[in-house]
């Protein structure tokens, strides 16, 4: 399960560093959605160390909250209502 946090840590780096040095607008807004299933994934290797399943009810939350945000900003990107 250590490793599991590794490979976690290393991949949050890597993409954090991809939405530093992302050259266009929608290259940062892959990055940050992939930080949030990070994040999710994150939630629920604690709701699985720790045996409680309070984190997944966090992890499924926040997993809703990112994919409104992503149809937001893809809409945003598009140009508006839905053209």
């Amino acid at each position: 399960m250590i490793l599991a946090w590794y490979i976690i840590f290393a991949s949050a780096v890597l993409v954090i560093v991809r939405f530093l040095i992302g050259p266009t607008f929608a290259d940062r807004m892959i990055a940050l959605d992939v930080l949030g299933q990070i994040m999710i994934l994150f939630f629920v290797f604690l709701a699985i160390e720790n045996s409680m399943p309070m984190y997944l009810d966090i992890a499924i939350t926040f997993s809703l909250l990112l994919f409104i945000g992503t149809v937001a900003v893809s809409k945003w990107i598009k140009g508006g209502r839905g053209r």
